[in-house]
């Protein structure tokens, strides 16, 4: 939570999707393999909507170049 208030006073953009591990040691196997769903599903849905965000930025940019 506190990056987002960081990258908003930088000008960037972040997700709206959070995905938080309340118990990352209970969470994850000694060799760091999910341990229940939750964290895969999870997963998949932030890194979707950062590769959306990353995509629609930069069709953006090439569509209408970078603000001055």
């Amino acid at each position: 939570m506190q990056l987002r208030c960081l990258l908003g006073e930088l000008g960037a953009i972040s997700v709206s999707n959070i995905f938080g591990i309340p118990v990352v040691q209970d969470s994850l196997d000694a060799d760091g393999q999910p341990l229940n769903e939750r964290l895969v599903s999870g997963a998949k849905r932030l890194i979707t909507q950062l590769d959306w965000h990353a995509r629609a930025m930069k069709n953006h940019r090439d569509t209408h170049g970078i603000p001055s």
